[in-house]
């Protein structure tokens, strides 16, 4: 698999492809990994109609994140509840 900082070429994305190939048996699951990375093929048309949708649903996702703090506060609350049992105590 090509390294973070690399940039995404066809030969990139052909090494990618085929290293899913090799490593996901031969079946459904490799039909349906292969068909959700066609996007990212650099040497198809960008489908900008797609690309605007994604970004939205990205913007949507970010805007419905909690903050920090609500983050924190609501994972100290699933270990408590996970160490002392719904009780709390």
């Amino acid at each position: 698999m090509a390294p973070r900082d690399c940039k995404w070429t066809a030969d990139v994305f052909d090494a990618f492809k085929q290293s899913l190939q090799e490593s996901v048996p031969y079946g459904e699951l490799r039909s349906r990994a292969l068909k959700r990375i066609q996007f990212l093929d650099p040497a198809k048309p960008v489908d900008k109609e797609r690309e605007e949708n994604s970004v939205e649903v990205w913007h949507e996702l970010e805007r419905a994140s909690p903050s920090k703090a609500e983050f924190l506060s609501a994972r100290a609350e699933q270990l408590r509840s996970i160490a002392c049992g719904d009780a709390g105590s």
